[in-house]
């Protein structure tokens, strides 16, 4: 049949069917396009909520980094609150602060108390369920 046509109308039909193949891949591309939009935005949300969540916990950290300190003061004067003991132990601790790495005086989570709960549930992030989104 295709050889019965003539040759104008056999391109006619090559370009029509052209034309339908760049629109579906157009279509395609618009809704790759609209998904990353939306990943965009959920990942914005996310980070937002994130910072967030990094920031009451650096707050809690501080917190309690100041607690420890003076507590750690307390027991070293040894029950002694005048002023001199006082100024001496602050002296040793800010010189053992200052000298030490920080990973010498962390603090040991391994208690399970201690143990942190998630605040909120991350999302699946990972390919497959990237693809389950979008179809």
């Amino acid at each position: 049949m295709w050889n019965g046509l003539r040759q104008s109308s056999q391109k006619v039909l090559s370009l029509v069917a052209e034309l339908k193949t760049l629109q579906k891949n157009n279509e395609t591309l618009e809704k790759d396009k609209e998904h990353l939009r939306i990943n965009l935005l959920s990942a914005e949300e996310e980070v937002k909520l994130l910072f967030e969540e990094n920031k009451v916990l650096d707050e809690a950290n501080k917190r309690l980094l100041k607690q420890y300190r003076k507590e750690r003061n307390n027991s070293g004067s040894d029950g002694k609150h005048t002023d001199v003991s006082t100024k001496s132990n602050k002296r040793k601790s800010s010189s053992k602060v200052m000298s030490s790495s920080p990973i010498q005086g962390k603090i040991d989570f391994s208690d399970q108390e201690s143990a942190r709960q998630p605040l909120s549930p991350l999302r699946c992030n990972s390919p497959n369920s990237r693809l389950h989104k979008k179809q």
